[in-house]
């Protein structure tokens, strides 16, 4: 029998949120994105929802763990989003996460942080 994987990939999630070390980032929101890949075992399917990971999940932790208190660090977000997700999820065997912030310096699209765990 071969083993099987599969990957949802989600690509530039904004999300409002408090995050930044700076006073005015602790007093105002400010959009991220987000750029997600989960790879996953797979298992036989039926054409069922129930049979795979549902991706609402995925974006509800996501939009829960951006809004939930202001962070300083994006670093701190990337790893509190990456926990819970494999904490909800079972059949997971990587994730990779990077997380941008658009609005950092003039001179540059965004600063992002990218992290990557796996069982």
């Amino acid at each position: 029998m071969l083993n099987k994987s599969y990957k949802i990939i989600l690509s530039e999630m904004v999300v409002d949120t408090f995050i930044g070390i700076l006073d005015i980032e602790k007093t105002s929101t400010q959009p991220i994105i987000i750029d997600l890949i989960i790879d996953l075992y797979l298992n036989d399917y039926n054409d069922d929802i129930s049979d795979v990971l549902d991706y609402r999940i995925i974006r509800n932790i996501i939009i829960e763990e951006s809004k939930r208190k202001h962070i300083n660090l994006i670093e701190t977000l990337a790893d509190n989003i990456l926990n819970r997700i494999f904490q909800e999820v079972k059949l997971i065997n990587k994730i990779t996460i990077k997380i941008s912030k658009p609005m950092v310096f003039h001179d540059c699209k965004s600063i992002s942080v990218e992290m990557t765990y796996y069982k």
